[in-house]
């Protein structure tokens, strides 16, 4: 079974699955932050860096309101990523919440495989999207675990 995640955001998508219309379908999402440690000790060395939120997700209806975005350095006020996963029937059920305020695109790119495979399932077009945050909010759903980190250099 295929686990995908949903991007809710004020760009809608066109996503076919139950409960999730007019969301963004994620193929592939990344998002991290990090501590600068030194290598001779250990030691923390500096200040917390946040990476850009970045997700790939088929090319569809949302691909030019990022494009919008990028091209008039609009600030777009908030973005969910609901994730999920299937409970022990097979019925999906979201686990995981990230929120996201204040944000930023920076890079919108298209991507096309060139695979002749014929035996294999369709490859479809994908876009590969980052943004920049001020906000974002790591939700643990199923305890209601919720930590939030505001970061003023956008």
């Amino acid at each position: 079974m295929t686990n995908y995640a949903y991007i809710e955001c004020p760009i809608a998508g066109e996503s076919p699955d139950a409960g999730f219309e007019g969301q963004i379908r994620v193929h592939e999402m990344s998002v991290s932050s990090a501590l600068p440690v030194s290598e001779l000790d250990n030691n923390i060395k500096g200040r917390r860096t946040r990476q850009p939120f970045i997700f790939r997700a088929e090319t569809g209806k949302h691909t030019p309101g990022f494009y919008q975005h990028l091209f008039n350095n609009l600030e777009m006020a908030d973005l969910t990523v609901h994730m999920v996963k299937p409970d022990i029937k097979g019925d999906q059920f979201e686990y995981f919440t990230i929120k996201f305020k204040e944000l930023k695109v920076i890079k919108v790119g298209s991507y096309k495989m060139h695979v002749h495979a014929p035996h294999s399932g369709n490859y479809v077009d994908e876009d590969e999207i980052a943004l920049v945050y001020g906000e974002v909010t790591y939700c643990y759903n199923e305890d209601g675990i919720e930590v939030m980190d505001r970061h003023d250099n956008k």
